[in-house]
């Protein structure tokens, strides 16, 4: 498999179609429940059954599928036939296949040299096979820290009669490459349609 930047090995999925859940707090996906951006392009890439947007704290009551072009163009007739067809039906329940979503751990606390205070959390997406179990194939971090370090430096007067130094902090901080849940679903062997 392709070795992506922020992108560890990947396992490549198995048993094509399959269904996958997308957390919503993973890229743009909706935090009600809707299909957009990486679920359409999920359907339209072929190797997907269905799609189930999970909302955080709300119940979802549809998954999503690709349909004969034919029934979008029986809702509504200026639907164009090239286009892929997805549709909400009455979500059953059925458990997925893949599971894709964000874990964020941290802060962790580990002291570069010179530096007083570190902080870093780690912000990752994650997929699950739960077909036999929980198996990861692939998962992708993006690394957010910060760092304190401190330096001193004469100052302009003087305190008591004796020269004085001023204390200043310099903070640094900054994270790695956000990472594309689309570039950790083809590290995998997930068609997408395009963007």
């Amino acid at each position: 498999m392709e070795a992506l930047q922020g992108i560890g090995p990947a396992v490549a999925v198995t048993g094509l179609p399959v269904s996958v859940e997308i957390a919503s707090t993973v890229g743009s996906e909706d935090h009600l429940g809707r299909c957009l951006a990486l679920c359409q392009r999920l359907l339209a890439g072929g190797d997907v059954a269905w799609v189930r947007v999970r909302a955080d704290g709300k119940v979802v009551r549809l998954v999503y599928q690709r349909l004969p072009a034919e029934v979008c163009r029986a809702v509504n007739p200026r639907f164009d036939l090239k286009a892929p067809c997805i549709r909400g039906i009455p979500d059953m329940g059925a458990r997925a296949d893949l599971i894709l979503m964000r874990e964020v751990s941290g802060p962790g606390k580990t002291r570069p040299a010179g530096a007083v205070v570190w902080a870093s959390h780690v912000d990752a997406v994650v997929v699950w096979d739960q077909r036999a179990g929980s198996v990861r194939l692939a998962a992708g971090a993006q690394v957010h820290w910060l760092a304190v370090e401190p330096w001193f430096e004469p100052a302009v007067a003087a305190f008591n009669g004796s020269p004085a130094t001023s204390f200043r902090l310099h903070r640094a901080e900054g994270s790695t490459a956000r990472i594309d849940p689309a570039d950790l679903l083809r590290a995998i062997g997930l068609r997408l349609g395009p963007p």
